[in-house]
């Protein structure tokens, strides 16, 4: 799936809601989402970090997401952005993260 909404993937408490999380999930999004082709199940959210990623603010918000998906086991994957992927290379990459998922 691609440019899917963080509150697709992960929920907060209404405690949470109150204190900024909610707000803050439902602002987010993440480039691409790889499931489990039977179950649908969210097994790799992969982050295309563009220049935007270096800026304080970027970082800020990457380590936001990060932590938020670790919370809910969603391992994610930064790809550098670039104009093209060689297909071998990003096969490459997918692999290797999905390689490192537990079970």
């Amino acid at each position: 799936m691609s440019k899917v909404r963080l509150a697709d993937l992960v929920s907060c408490s209404a405690t949470e809601w109150r204190t900024g999380y909610g707000g803050a999930i439902s602002q987010k999004h993440v480039d691409f989402v790889l499931c489990e082709p039977d179950t649908t199940r969210f097994i790799l959210a992969i982050e295309l970090d563009d220049r935007t990623h270096d800026s304080e603010d970027g970082q800020r918000r990457d380590r936001f997401l990060n932590e938020v998906l670790a919370s809910v086991g969603i391992r994610l994957l930064r790809v550098r952005a670039r104009s093209y992927y060689p297909l071998p290379a990003l096969r490459s990459l997918v692999h290797e993260a999905l390689r490192r998922l537990p079970g």
